[in-house]
């Protein structure tokens, strides 16, 4: 406890005033390690603090309970994914403050980044299925195609056999009418001729 009075009083000015000489006086470019990671530092673009937070190290006690509360958390996040509560961004989040307080180093050591990880590839059995339903499918739209096309030629059958019948009926009429014609000029030829031969008979 009186170490933690000390460093949030007398320490805390005293990173203040280190953090204003490092801003107005850098020596070089520094590049530093975070967290695995190696990031230049430009500590000339870094803003102006008025105040600053020390943090003591916990004590073996203390340390054994901010895992077993991170191993906690953990635990809840990966119920709360399906829910969209927790994202692989997140697990990564308590997974590196884990690793922090285990004192294990680098969190890549035993884990994978999420925006490193691969994509995920299709299952081969979903690819087979997939293929299997879109050659069902085309092969329903093949059968369903075929037999519109026989619908097609049976209804221009059927038309044309319409057509048929109705010219040829068509025809008939018209030769019966010449059939009718022919029997009317026919009796009227013979007429003319019983009255030509009458008046011929008269004459005499």
């Amino acid at each position: 406890m009186t170490v933690r009075m000390v460093a949030s009083s007398a320490f805390s000015k005293v990173m203040i005033k280190f953090h204003q000489l490092f801003r107005m006086y850098p020596d070089k470019e520094r590049v530093v390690q975070v967290r695995g990671n190696y990031i230049p530092m430009d500590p000339t673009k870094w803003p102006e603090r008025p105040m600053a937070n020390v943090k003591v190290g916990l004590g073996y006690n203390n340390s054994q309970q901010h895992i077993a509360t991170l191993t906690a958390l953990l635990a809840l996040q990966k119920e709360a994914i399906p829910l969209g509560m927790a994202n692989p961004e997140k697990l990564w989040n308590t997974v590196d403050l884990l690793i922090e307080a285990s004192n294990l180093g680098n969190t890549e050591t035993f884990f994978v980044p999420p925006d490193k990880i691969p994509p995920k590839q299709p299952d081969p059995m979903q690819i087979a299925a997939m293929e299997n339903l879109k050659a069902d499918s085309a092969k329903k739209q093949a059968e369903a195609q075929a037999e519109m096309a026989e619908m097609q030629i049976e209804m221009a059958e059927a038309r044309i056999s319409a057509e048929t019948a109705k010219n040829a009926l068509a025809e008939l009429m018209a030769q019966v009418e010449n059939i009718g014609a022919d029997t009317e000029l026919k009796q009227a030829q013979k007429i003319k001729a019983l009255a030509d031969a009458r008046n011929t008979s008269s004459g005499e």
